[in-house]
């Protein structure tokens, strides 16, 4: 049975209330975690996890990315897009920028994003913490040269 154009118009209202207001509480969120991510943690490494990805039919794919990176001289949460083989094509959004559309297609993988941010500062810190033993060493192996020369 086919509603009525009234029952269709108090439910489209009501609908797109709800709707804005899911909208509005997921920017508040993306704006906290970029908040935390950049001025709390000063979590300046990038990364990003895959949202979707559909193949074009032409061999390649076109991607959708929910991202962390370097927008405008700081660190945003963005939605990337493009063509998998071709990163001239790739665009870089900050979120709170990007469509509704985009943005409930995305606010899922928020959680993803903050866990690859925590594996990618984890893995950085490593890197460092190994290259800053290694430098030690050296410096103990030219301060014990000098004192024997």
């Amino acid at each position: 049975m086919e509603r009525s154009i009234e029952g269709s118009l108090e439910t489209l209202r009501k609908s797109t209330s709800r709707l804005n207001s899911i909208s509005d509480s997921a920017a508040r969120v993306v704006k906290g975690v970029e908040s935390f991510l950049a001025r709390e943690c000063s979590a300046g490494v990038p990364a990003d996890v895959l949202v979707e990805s559909e193949d074009t039919g032409a061999g390649c794919s076109v991607f959708t990315s929910l991202a962390y990176r370097r927008v405008g001289g700081r660190f945003r949460v963005t939605v990337v897009t493009g063509f998998d083989d071709d990163p001239e094509s790739w665009s870089t959004t900050p979120w709170s920028n990007s469509s509704r559309e985009l943005k409930l297609l995305t606010f899922p993988k928020l959680p993803a994003l903050v866990n690859a941010v925590a594996e990618e500062v984890d893995k950085r810190l490593s890197e460092a913490e190994e290259s800053c033993a290694l430098a030690s060493k050296m410096l103990n192996a030219l301060d014990e040269t000098a004192v024997t020369r």
